[in-house]
């Protein structure tokens, strides 16, 4: 599907509405950044759904991809999708909006979203960010960062343990000789801990993806309980069973489900 596209200068922000009628893609340019969102503002509602984005196929598509963005007229809800700037800067097809060592891009993509949230007048509690493999990875990020909350369907929570030819790619768009990664962009238990904020979290499991959860949900749940994190009422972990493992989603009836019953699940505090 086609869309319009505007393009803006970050400093020009506080000037757009983004309450257009159609959805529309904004090129955000930002101190040599483009971040492109693709955003539908839903007259009436004071809710929203924010979509990530896992690996793209590069070969195959025209870049920007916006997983799932046919589904914006099946939600009563506007809607926001963003794309990992990233994956344009070498050969990797997944990147978790790492950026560069000195730019963490998806904080900058966070500080984004808050501001068209500001522009919708919805709050956090009423927003929820979705994403399955690495968008679900950044959904958990950007809902600690924002206090918000997630439903993450076959996520990553430690990115080193993801697929080793995936790491070694990202590695080599992301770092220049001499940088390491940095421990609190790859690991959500040490964003968490930065953030001194453990979101609300809905994981979604496919029960035959056995590596998910060997090499991620295991060791994660691990890392909560050696760092004496407090996710009392905060994860909720939801078994599926599909063939097919990491990349057998849920029916496109089913995931929609689990959105609009996410979006309206009360945040801890708010209890």
């Amino acid at each position: 599907m086609e869309y319009k596209t505007k393009t803006i200068q970050y400093s020009k922000i506080a000037q757009e509405t983004f309450q257009a009628s159609e959805p529309i893609i904004y090129e955000i340019l930002w101190n040599g950044v483009k971040f492109e969102l693709l955003v539908n503002w839903r007259k009436g509602s004071h809710q929203a759904v924010v979509f990530g984005t896992g690996a793209v196929e590069k070969a195959k598509s025209k870049l920007p991809i916006f997983s799932r963005n046919t589904w914006m007229q099946d939600l009563p809800c506007s809607g926001i999708w963003y794309f990992d700037p990233t994956v344009y800067l070498g050969d990797a097809t997944l990147c978790w909006c790492y950026g560069t060592n000195k730019r963490w891009y998806l904080e900058d993509i966070s500080v984004i979203i808050k501001s068209i949230l500001d522009k919708f007048e919805v709050k956090m509690s009423d927003t929820l960010f979705f994403g399955s493999s690495g968008g679900g990875y950044t959904a958990a990020i950007l809902a600690s960062m924002l206090h918000g909350k997630a439903t993450a369907i076959n996520p990553q929570w430690i990115i080193l343990n993801y697929y080793a030819e995936h790491v070694k790619r990202f590695q080599e768009t992301v770092l220049k000789p001499g940088e390491k990664l940095l421990d609190e962009r790859i690991r959500a238990i040490s964003l968490f801990q930065r953030e001194s904020n453990f979101p609300l979290i809905h994981q979604i499991q496919n029960i035959q993806a056995e590596r998910d959860i060997t090499t991620q949900l295991i060791p994660f749940l691990s890392e909560i309980t050696a760092a004496q994190v407090d996710c009392g009422g905060r994860l909720i972990v939801e078994f599926y069973s599909a063939e097919g493992g990491h990349g057998a989603m849920p029916s496109k009836d089913e995931t929609l489900r689990f959105i609009l019953e996410d979006l309206e699940r009360p945040l801890p505090d708010d209890r």
